[in-house]
Formats: structure tokens, sequence, C-alpha cells
């Protein structure tokens, strides 16, 4: 009885040795291929993000931009302004006409048409205190800078001390989306030809808005001087572009990574081939001399 006993004890501790044995061989195994799989699922990360971060989207602007966007910059300038001249009132009202006359002062656009043309505050049709109105406000709308940098008046097409004199009417048919001739219209193209010297262009927008050739040229001078300044920062246009050179530093690695790391996967795999080989019983090894003559 002992001795089957001892038999029986001594058989299960070999299978014991030899399981752990086979879960050590195991481990040891995958430890050969952890390495070369990290290093490839590294390489493959560096792919897309080589390729998302070479892209890039830098603006630029140039003529075509301008006449394109024309219209679209000026009514968004004119919109962002308002919203400004309505606060300014506000503030009138609370400091220094306390309130009163309230009824009797312009509205935002008003005050825009004015700056723009004219240099200046709206007219204020109070008695005796109006011409004192006009110049508060107009110290309080200040010279509108549109591209923080000097000039400041980037918003006159005249000065207060040489104002061009177009009214407010004029001014509203001038600045109508609706007028296929004005300096907002969708077709603007024709106030590009007048500054270049079209007559027949000119004449049509000084009958459209009775404008005198004084006048005409002052818009136009305005509108020139704009597209070549500050508007070349309100109206961009934005461009794929690839940095090369970023994408190349990139990729390079994470393709040296894959590279290495697949040969190291390969290399890992013909030696555990080898060595399943090398245990095979001589009688089933594959004979390297036959087929040799």
């Amino acid at each position: 009885m002992n001795s089957k006993k001892n038999k029986q004890v001594k058989s299960k501790t070999k299978k014991n040795v030899k399981s752990g044995l086979s879960i050590r061989k195991s481990i040891l195994d995958r430890k050969g291929i952890i390495l070369p799989v990290i290093l490839i699922a590294l390489g493959l990360s560096l792919i897309p993000t080589g390729i998302l971060t070479s892209f890039d989207t830098p603006s630029y602007s140039n003529e075509n931009t301008v006449k394109n966007q024309f219209s679209s910059i000026l009514l968004t300038i004119k919109t962002d302004l308002e919203d400004d001249f309505s606060l300014l009132l506000d503030n009138m009202a609370n400091d220094p006409l306390n309130g009163l006359y309230m009824d009797k002062m312009p509205n935002p656009e008003e005050i825009f048409f004015a700056e723009w043309a004219n240099d200046w505050f709206p007219e204020v049709e109070i008695p005796l205190i109006g011409d004192q109105i006009e110049s508060i406000g107009a110290k309080m709308v200040g010279d509108i800078n549109l591209d923080e940098e000097s000039p400041n008046g980037d918003l006159n097409i005249s000065s207060h001390y040489n104002p061009s004199g177009i009214t407010q009417f004029q001014c509203q048919a001038l600045w109508n989306s609706l007028n296929e001739f004005s300096i907002v219209s969708s077709l603007s193209d024709i106030w590009f030809e007048a500054i270049e010297g079209s007559i027949e262009d000119q004449e049509i927008l000084k009958s459209s808005f009775n404008l005198s050739s004084f006048q005409l040229i002052f818009i136009c001078t305005w509108i020139n001087i704009s597209q070549n300044s500050w508007m070349k920062l309100w109206i961009e246009e934005k461009i794929t572009a690839t940095n090369l050179l970023l994408l190349v530093g990139i990729l390079a690695p994470g393709l040296a990574l894959i590279t290495f790391g697949s040969y190291k996967l390969i290399s890992q795999k013909l030696k555990k081939s080898n060595l399943v080989q090398d245990k095979l019983p001589s009688n089933i090894k594959p004979n390297k001399k036959e087929g040799k003559k």
C-alpha cells in the first residue's frame, strides 16, 4: 500500500513540475513577443498623430479675397459698431443728458453714417445745447480703428475739418444691400471698376446716389485705402497646407518602430520554430540532405 501511495505522490509531483515548467515556458515565450508588439503599437500610433499635427490651415488675403468678401465684411463692421453706439447712447443718457431729451437723440445707425461720412456726430435738434451734445457725442465716438494700427480713423471717408457732406439719406442708399450699386451689394464690382478709372461706372454711381465728383472721390479713395490696409486683417481665406518637415519628423520614427518591432516579432517566431524542430525525434526531423544527389 505504501509503495502505491509513494508512486502516486511521485506521479503528481512530476505532473506539477511539468505543469509549472509549461507555465513558465509560456510566460517566457509571451515576454519575447511583448516588446515587439509594444514597438509596433507605438509606431502605428505615431502615424495618425503625424498626419493630424502636420496639417495646418494658415490664413491669407489678397486682392481677390478682399473684393469677394468686401460687402460682407462692411456689413459685419456696421453691425458691430452699431452695437457699440447703442451702449454709447445708454452712457449719454446716464451721464451728459441725465436721461433728458433722449427722444431727440439719433439712433445707432445714424451715428454710424455720420461717423463714416463726415467724422462727426449726427445733428441733434435741441435748442441751445444741440451743438454741445454733438461735440460730446463725437468725442465719445472718437476715432474708429479697425486694425489697431496707425492711422486710427479707418472708418472715416473724410474728416470733421473737411467733411464729405454726404447726407443721412444718401448713406442709407449707399449702405442698402438691396441696392445693386451700393457698397454692400453682392455685385459691388462697379465700385472697383470706378476706382480703376471707368468713367461710365463713375457716372452710374454719381447718378444712382446723387453724388458729386468730390463725394465720389472721397468714397473711392476710402475703398482703395481700406482694401490695401485694414481690410486684409478682416478678410481672409483659409487653405489647408501640410508641414512636410513635421510630417516626416513624426512618421519616420513611427515607421522605424514598426519595422524594428516586426523584425523582432518574426525573429522570435523563427527562433521558436527552430527550437520545436530541434526537439523532434530524429526519425521525423526533416532530412536536409534529401533531394541531393
